[in-house]
């Protein structure tokens, strides 16, 4: 990737930059657009955070652990619907390969914040925090409840073992990620929590269950 095209994809979304960059419009391009996007949207930040060698080291230990947990998202969101719908494979392969676009604006956020005034802290802080830990604890709770439905549970592809892995691998990382933000109540902190209040694949596998 050129200096200029890192450039672009630091000043425009993903879609404008993958027509103007031409790359090619197939999943599979949409997917290298998506690494090459991130790819550049954090080497800008590395840059920027070049006077700050202790937060750069950090917004790169949690950029790790972000693209770790969004990738086991959507593998698992996978692998809990697979055999049933044709079309899961396909949507939650390119869904977990897109998704380091998501973790970029949530690190550059935190590395604003990072710095700000103490006066960044408070109660509603705090509450942001406690209700993204509980969303995520009480999702993992679920996972952990979770039965495949008989046609699943009959489907050659389905492997309950695998899932049983993927789901302690799911919360493995959620809970490094929270190690790792730990639990001051600042705006950093909580910008930092609320991904793990979201997950989009995975809550429509569940949310599907329950229909």
């Amino acid at each position: 990737m050129s200096k200029t095209q890192c450039l672009l994809a630091e000043r425009l979304d993903l879609e404008t930059f993958s027509l103007l960059v031409n790359f090619d419009p197939s999943e599979a391009g949409q997917d290298q657009a998506a690494s090459r996007y991130a790819g550049c949207q954090a080497a800008g930040l590395s840059r920027d955070l070049s006077g700050t060698p202790q937060l750069a080291a950090r917004i790169v230990m949690l950029r790790r652990l972000y693209r770790e947990l969004a990738a086991l998202d959507g593998k698992l969101a996978h692998s809990m619907d697979v055999g049933e719908d044709a079309s899961s494979d396909t949507i939650a392969v390119h869904a977990s390969n897109r998704s380091v676009v998501g973790v970029e604006p949530t690190l550059r956020t935190l590395a604003a914040l990072a710095s700000a005034p103490a006066s960044q802290t408070g109660s509603r802080s705090g509450e942001s925090v406690a209700v993204s830990k509980k969303v995520f604890l009480e999702r993992v709770a679920t996972l952990k409840l979770w039965k495949p439905g008989p046609e699943l549970a009959a489907s050659s592809t389905f492997d309950a073992r695998y899932v049983q892995r993927q789901i302690a691998d799911y919360e493995r990382a959620g809970r490094a990620l929270m190690a790792a933000l730990g639990n001051r109540a600042d705006a950093a902190t909580a910008a930092g929590y609320r991904p793990l209040a979201s997950s989009e694949l995975m809550d429509e596998v569940l949310a599907s269950r329950r229909e």
